[in-house]
């Protein structure tokens, strides 16, 4: 699906946890999956603004700092 944006895209990397017993990653991206996502709409050609906020929850654009992502937008 990344490989196909057709329209320039905001990737917001919020809070990254994992449970230590499991190893389960508790959130939707890790940090060594950011790279990927990035190559990924690299090769489409369009623009990414890439916003990394490692201690923010990810209700951010709600709740977050006013004006956190205005940079992106």
């Amino acid at each position: 699906m990344l490989s196909a944006v057709k329209v320039p895209a905001l990737f917001t990397h919020y809070l990254r946890m994992t449970d230590e017993a499991s190893g389960i990653l508790l959130d939707a991206t890790s940090d060594h999956r950011a790279p990927r996502v990035r190559a990924l709409v690299a090769g489409t050609g369009q623009r990414l603004d890439d916003v990394s906020l490692p201690t923010m929850g990810h209700s951010c654009p709600r709740s977050g700092p006013p004006g956190v992502l205005r940079h992106a937008l």
